[in-house]
């Protein structure tokens, strides 16, 4: 094969010649430097939606207490809500056993839902439920039920949040209290009727069910 023959051929770039590979060393080193240093997809994860917008949970994070008097505890409740990032971001507080005969305090930016004890429980102390849900999470909430009796004290709330997966239509939020002396098989009676009863209305919901049973 003749010179003339090799030269056309190498600038139809047919043949790798020593000008081809050098051009290739240079556009491997080009593509490196343009690598993606985070994979794809990471920005999306759940993780990091998460904690892009950790006030704002699809399923709400809940924080359950039995505070035995809330008057007493409502500072260090303000308290940990401070110091505390995850106490902060949560989307329900739930208590029992308040014990506030009148009005329950607020909490800065969340809405307050609230069932005293009343004759119905043959108590004349003691009992009482506190809901305060997040107004980061959800502002579209309501009280659906406050039920009462000597087996159970039961708050039901329904919320509409800002961020809720396809597959629920709603977040209901049952607090419970079950007093120790109390009937169990009455009580979960009416627990039980309580959350059948909503089923029945609303089939795709998320429920929550949350509170001292004490059996």
């Amino acid at each position: 094969m003749d010179n003339s023959f090799r030269a056309k051929p190498g600038r139809l770039q047919l043949l790798r010649t020593l000008v081809w590979r050098g051009r290739a060393v240079r556009t491997r080193g080009k593509r490196k430097q343009c690598e993606r240093r985070q994979k794809r997809g990471k920005r999306a994860s759940v993780l990091a939606r998460l904690k892009a917008n950790a006030d704002r949970p699809p399923i709400p994070s809940l924080f359950l207490s039995n505070v035995r008097s809330l008057d007493n505890k409502l500072d260090l409740l303000r308290l940990r809500m401070s110091v505390s990032e995850e106490m902060r971001n949560c989307a329900v507080i739930c208590l029992t056993e308040t014990c506030m005969p009148d009005s329950a305090f607020q909490l800065d930016g969340r809405q307050l839902f609230q069932k005293d004890r009343n004759q119905l429980s043959g108590k004349a102390r003691g009992g009482g439920l506190c809901v305060y849900i997040n107004k980061g999470w959800c502002t579209n909430c309501v009280m659906v039920n406050a039920l009462c009796s000597e087996a159970t004290e039961q708050l039901t709330v329904k919320c509409r949040p800002h961020y809720l997966p396809r597959e629920f239509t709603a977040v209901f939020v049952i607090a419970v209290y079950i007093a120790p002396d109390a009937n169990a098989n009455n009580a979960l009676k009416e627990l039980h009727d309580n959350i059948t009863s909503l089923q029945n209305k609303h089939l795709e919901a998320f429920y929550v069910v949350a509170g001292d049973f004490n059996h």
